[in-house]
C-alpha cells in the first residue's frame, strides 16, 4: 500500500526558497554573462563586424544580389550555387534626405 503524501509547511517553504535561489543564481548569471559579451572573452565569431549588409534582393531560389559596405566602400555582389562574385564597387554616396524628390 502507498503511504498519503503530506505536506507540510516547512516544506513548502524549503522548496519556495530553492525556487528563489535557483532564479537569483539565474538573474546574475545572465547579467554577468552580458557584462563580459563586450570584452576580449567574446569568442571571435560573435565580435562586432566592419561589414554591413545594406541591401539584398532574391534574385531566384538560389542566388541573390547585395549592396555590401565595409570600411566606407560600397560593393554590388551575388551569391549564388557558385559562391560569392564582386560585380563591382559603388562610388555613389548615400543621400541625406533622399525621399524627397522634386
Amino acid at each position: 500500500m502507498i503511504a498519503p503524501v503530506t505536506l507540510s509547511l516547512s516544506g513548502l517553504i524549503s522548496v519556495a526558497e530553492s525556487l528563489i535561489l535557483i532564479l537569483f543564481l539565474l538573474v546574475v548569471s545572465v547579467f554577468i554573462l552580458k557584462k563580459l559579451s563586450g570584452t576580449r572573452l567574446r569568442p571571435p565569431f560573435l565580435a562586432p563586424s566592419s561589414i554591413q549588409v545594406i541591401a539584398s534582393r532574391s534574385l531566384g531560389w538560389q542566388s541573390s544580389i547585395m549592396i555590401v559596405e565595409a570600411q566606407g566602400t560600397r560593393f554590388l555582389i551575388s551569391t549564388g550555387r557558385g559562391g560569392v562574385t564582386a560585380i563591382g564597387v559603388l562610388n555613389i554616396a548615400p543621400t541625406v534626405g533622399s525621399g524627397d524628390l522634386k
